[in-house]
């Protein structure tokens, strides 16, 4: 795991360049480490059984290609740009806003043995950067409506919402393609990006080694109602909605690969039932907030309560899959 200040992110080839892939030791070296942001979309499946989202990066991806991930990516000058226009609804509720003296860096103090006490970024662009690129990659945008007699509505609120986010989708190429900036489409159609529903989760780091290393901060959110999945076939070529414990069955069927930030970030979910259960247990008023602690493989996590003794995958509240498959740690690109 790095610690302290990341480098700033090393300009990504133009379209239709190729990308030369680090060989030698010293190139390894030099691979910059990129300040990112992802987000692990919730919601209540058939049976009232909490699912997430999970993307299948295409074949030809330089990083993970053809892995099951969260929807995500890098923080980029349009995500400051949103959070210093005010085209966000905040930090969480408990969350005391801070400075944003420092860009791409992780807030993370050390405390004692493994626990670290903060954890949380400083600067509000990583929440945005996560809701950018979900934006981008699947077409779900987590928004509010930002003025006029119902501004604060989402999720569906009457007609007004629902004509603005037609708009909003059909500005999702142009999004995607950089030919329109997400603080352009914010400020045309009235909305705001909303950051302040959105529950910090963990973070993890990119090992040396990788074609590409990324310092990324993890969060969840609940997928917004009436609004369906659609993968870019750019980045996200497949989208799946699964049950956390059915995700990490098909892994270690050999029915989808995973990446270890992923599969460990589905193994804490497996102690959860419904979406209410993992926000509470989340949420910046909650007692755990803030807390931090080492999670196997080399990043941290929220510190989570115990698995139910009573679940007949776990032994004595221990986690039910609690090891990195060898086949994940020997990936390349993964931590280890």
């Amino acid at each position: 795991m790095t610690e302290g200040d990341s480098p700033s992110p090393a300009p990504l080839p133009a379209s239709g360049a190729e990308f030369q892939v680090p060989e030698t030791e010293a190139e390894l070296a030099a691979v910059p480490v990129q300040a990112a942001a992802t987000v692990l979309i919730v919601r209540d499946g058939p049976g009232a059984n909490l699912e997430t989202l999970l993307l299948q990066r295409r074949a030809g991806s330089v990083f993970v290609p053809g892995v099951h991930v969260f929807p995500g990516g890098r923080v980029d000058d349009q995500d400051y740009a949103l959070v210093e226009a005010g085209s966000t609804t905040g930090w969480p509720g408990g969350v005391r806003s801070v400075d944003q003296e420092r860009r791409q860096t992780v807030d993370r103090v050390g405390g004692e043995g493994n626990d670290i006490d903060g954890g949380l970024p400083k600067d509000l662009a990583f929440w945005v950067a996560a809701l950018r690129e979900t934006f981008e990659e699947t077409g779900l945008l987590l928004a509010r409506l930002a003025e006029g007699p119902d501004a604060g509505a989402s999720d569906g609120a009457g007609e007004r919402w629902a004509a603005t986010m037609a708009a909003v989708r059909q500005e999702r190429p142009a999004v995607d393609a950089g030919v329109r900036s997400m603080l352009e489409v914010c400020g045309d159609h009235g909305v705001v990006l909303d950051t302040a529903s959105m529950v910090y989760f963990g973070h993890w780091t990119t090992p040396m080694g990788a074609p590409r290393r990324y310092d990324t901060q993890f969060f969840v959110a609940r997928c917004p109602s009436g609004q369906e999945v659609e993968p870019d076939g750019v980045e996200a070529v497949d989208a799946i909605w699964r049950q956390p414990r059915e995700a990490l069955q098909a892994n270690l069927a050999g029915e989808i690969d995973l990446i270890a930030p992923t599969y460990r970030s589905l193994v804490a979910l497996t102690r959860f039932s419904t979406t209410k259960e993992v926000l509470a247990a989340l949420w910046p008023h909650g007692a755990k907030s803030g807390r931090m602690v080492a999670d196997e493989g080399g990043g941290f996590r929220v510190s989570l309560p115990p698995w139910d003794s009573k679940d007949p995958h776990a032994t004595q509240g221990s986690e039910p899959f609690p090891r990195i498959p060898p086949e994940i740690r020997a990936r390349r690109g993964t931590n280890d």
